[in-house]
């Protein structure tokens, strides 16, 4: 079945997923989307499939150690871990670090101190950030 998977890839009545949202606790108002933590259910099937498969690539050692998500004993607070080992191993360097669920990650940040910060590096990016 592996094999027929890998070949043929998901099949469609796997790709089909349903949202719920979930209340966020002490919020003033649930009218406001950033109030709901959207969770989303996916087909057992695809998940244990999903789970073999990286499985199998983490055996065969072909996974990159920066890899951390949806492997077994690696985590957010690994990646985190090893980020700021890099960023102090790299003192001297110029470093930018790009992700992809930002929104709310920054919430406490000034953005025009930031942009600031990183005008002094790199003007073009500091106006990017701005935008």
């Amino acid at each position: 079945m592996i094999n027929q998977f890998i070949k043929n890839g998901m099949p469609e009545q796997w790709k089909t997923s349903f949202t719920i949202l979930i209340p966020k606790a002490k919020k003033a108002s649930y009218t406001i989307a950033k109030s709901w933590r959207p969770i989303q259910l996916q087909s057992i099937l695809a998940k244990l499939m999903e789970g073999i498969i990286t499985l199998g690539l983490a055996n065969l050692k072909i996974l990159p150690d920066n890899m951390y998500g949806g492997r077994k004993s690696y985590g957010t607070t690994d990646a985190i871990q090893a980020l700021d080992t890099f960023v102090n191993n790299n003192k001297h360097r110029n470093i930018c670090l790009t992700t992809q669920d930002v929104e709310g990650g920054f919430d406490h940040l000034r953005l025009s101190r930031t942009c600031d910060i990183i005008g002094q590096k790199n003007k073009h990016l500091a106006q990017w950030v701005r935008n």
